[in-house]
């Protein structure tokens, strides 16, 4: 809760998973991937293993700096889902994502979901976006107008992450 009484989304959690395996055999199969063009695919698969551990699995600061990490890793989940498919048949990723508003109890932990499928890691980053955004508008100072007007305009924003991931099909 920030200063000013304004709740936030909690975010999903998540644990490391290997991308760089699976999807880079999926490519060299699917593709015919030369050796000269397998050392890039390699490069360019361990760099989208590494922004996906940096916007989803390591802590991330309340800030735009975090949301631009989160985002990208979006945008690069979107660019590459009709080009390197992802599910339990074809290309076997299993996400496991943690319940952002389940606490757990003294004996159990967090209720978690493990999917092996694209558009569930897509959905449950898109969620975090919309969380990360309504914590980024909660800690907003609003001492003016335009404060004000930065807070509204970010939990607008936020409300607009949060509906889709409510409504995409897994």
């Amino acid at each position: 809760m920030s200063q000013y009484g304004f709740l936030a989304v909690p975010l999903k959690s998540t644990h490391d998973v290997d991308l760089v395996k699976p999807l880079t055999t999926y490519i060299d199969s699917v593709y015919n991937t030369t050796d000269d063009n397998r050392a890039e695919v390699t490069e360019a698969v361990q760099e989208l293993n590494k922004l996906r551990s940096k916007a989803c699995c390591q802590p991330l600061d309340k800030h735009q700096s975090a949301l631009d990490i989160v985002t990208r890793y979006y945008d690069q989940l979107v660019a590459i889902e009709n080009k390197i498919i992802i599910s339990a048949t074809q290309n076997p990723v299993v996400f496991k994502w943690k319940d952002a508003f389940d606490k757990g109890s003294l004996f159990f932990s967090k209720a978690s979901l493990s999917i092996s499928d694209g558009s569930f890691e897509r959905a449950a980053v898109l969620f975090n976006c919309g969380a990360l955004m309504s914590h980024i508008a909660a800690s907003q100072p609003l001492l003016t107008d335009e404060e004000m007007k930065t807070a509204a305009k970010l939990f607008q924003q936020s409300a607009g992450m949060l509906l889709p991931s409510l409504h995409l099909v897994i």
